[in-house]
């Protein structure tokens, strides 16, 4: 797969979140989060939604869905995430930008609710450090890249 058609799948699965359908669903709080994180070279963007569904997307290509159906982990994770961004809410800044952050050293984080998009940004340096308004989202986002490694790795191990 050449490189335009990695960024468009990339796009395509990333962008799930700014056009989901949020209609018939009664709660009132976020539906979805996605973190984006500018690791330099390609951006990685995380996934979670209140169903449990979590998934990884990678802009260089490639990335990792279905665990949340896969690992009762990943999918408390998922689901605590949108609660933790509900509560978060208030802080956060209505948007139509769909945009990753443009430095290394930024996150942003989207919440998708009823009523729109909203996005906050935090620096690296304080999810790094548990520190910030914005730190405990986003660790339970990475964690689910940890969750998809520990997976990933066990998944790799030879079968005695």
């Amino acid at each position: 797969m050449g490189t335009s058609n990695q960024g468009s799948a990339y796009e395509g699965l990333r962008g799930l979140v700014f056009r989901m359908d949020l209609q018939g669903t009664e709660d009132t709080g976020v539906q979805a989060v996605l973190m984006d994180w500018n690791l330099g070279k390609a951006v990685a963007s995380v996934l979670a939604v209140i169903d449990g569904t979590a998934s990884v997307y990678l802009s260089s290509g490639g990335g990792f869905i279905g665990g949340g159906q896969r690992s009762d982990a990943m999918r408390e994770t998922a689901i605590r995430a949108t609660q933790v961004a509900t509560t978060l809410l208030p802080q956060m800044q209505r948007t139509d930008s769909s945009e990753t952050p443009p430095h290394p050293e930024e996150v942003y984080l989207y919440a998708r609710s009823k009523d729109g998009v909203y996005r906050a940004t935090a620096s690296v340096a304080d999810v790094r450090t548990g520190s910030g308004p914005y730190a405990e989202l986003a660790n339970l986002m990475q964690h689910i890249i940890t969750l998809y490694r520990q997976t990933a790795s066990a998944e790799d191990k030879p079968k005695s």
